[in-house]
């Protein structure tokens, strides 16, 4: 059983040698790497290069032009052959046997369609596991509910008949592909967990740990997340949770703003606040859940105005609670 390794690299020459040897030294044999330089301007096509020129199961492609992670990672998919398809970030690394244990689960267990690697989160000075609750099985719709919050991660192989016919969402530039992740895991007869290991980065030169207003394509990329559900047909409860997870998002982007508006221009700011009331006018606040509908800073309040305030207000005490909390 074939298994392809997709990987979408930009920029990441000090970290992309490292991805590509834990590839490299699997004890799973059976794969292909293909991996696509997202028009990189520091050394990261030669190094992958040179593992192209050692080994076969190695393919690179280079674009000319850069068009993020999920285009990256969606012209690798149109070449992959593998029965079963995962991804590999430029900037993290597998453990030795984690593809063997992805698809020894699936081939002991014939109805799963989509299998979680366990995550260890590489900080700094420290490592730790990725908080999940346990469990041995979820049907597709228990894992696609779960993964409207992230209580379980995305970071998985799945078979390539799920894949190939949903590649990742590109509505944005940033956060959408995880969108695809969801739907894998909706289509999915069985989701299962191994104990294959994928060490996760965690540094400031990742996108999604930079402070620039790509950040908002959170909100852009949620409002892909729902029109795909109504197309699927979900059922009114899940739309309602997500709906709430919507709301969740837009006070976490407001917080983003508030904590790092001294870094924007004010052209930037009034740009981040107007994507904030186009979105705020957008969610259904009747489906805020309890406690949050009580709770100061979550509350949907009838004016957009109000909301505003409100949220200014929150966040200085918050701040405040912070700097008492160092101190």
């Amino acid at each position: 059983m074939k298994v392809s390794v997709i990987m979408a690299a930009f920029q990441a020459e000090q970290f992309v040698g490292k991805a590509l040897q834990s590839l490299k030294e699997q004890t799973y044999s059976d794969f292909e790497a293909i991996i696509v330089d997202d028009c990189s301007t520091d050394g990261t096509p030669e190094i992958a290069q040179k593992f192209v020129d050692e080994d076969e199961r190695f393919r690179l492609i280079r674009l000319t032009e850069n068009g993020g992670q999920a285009k990256a990672r969606n012209v690798a998919l149109a070449e992959c052959v593998g029965d079963f398809i995962c991804f590999l970030d430029a900037d993290d690394w597998l453990s030795a046997d984690a593809l063997e244990k992805a698809v020894e689960t699936f081939a002991e267990y014939p109805r799963t369609d989509s299998v979680l690697f366990s995550v260890i989160m590489e900080y700094a000075d420290h490592t730790e596991p990725f908080p999940m609750p346990d469990f041995d099985v979820l049907s597709g719709k228990e894992a696609f509910r779960l993964s409207l919050s992230w209580a379980i991660h995305g970071v998985y192989m799945t078979r390539a008949e799920i894949h190939k016919p949903h590649p990742y969402d590109t509505s944005a530039r940033t956060y959408s592909d995880d969108n695809t992740t969801r739907i894998h895991y909706l289509l999915s007869r069985e989701v299962r967990r191994c104990a294959g290991v994928y060490h996760y980065l965690q540094h400031e030169a990742s996108a999604t740990h930079k402070v620039s207003l790509s950040r908002f394509d959170y909100l852009r990329a949620n409002e892909s997340m729902l029109r795909q559900m109504a197309e699927l047909g979900v059922e009114q409860s899940i739309l309602d949770d997500f709906e709430h997870q919507r709301w969740m998002t837009l006070i976490d982007c407001c917080w983003f703003l508030y904590q790092n508006r001294r870094k924007f221009s004010r052209d930037e700011i009034e740009w981040a606040e107007e994507k904030i009331r186009e979105y705020w006018l957008k969610i259904d606040h009747t489906k805020v859940k309890r406690p949050h509908r009580w709770k100061l800073g979550y509350i949907p309040l009838s004016r957009f105005a109000f909301f505003k305030k409100e949220e200014y207000l929150y966040f200085f005490l918050k701040s405040l609670k912070e700097k008492i909390f160092l101190h």
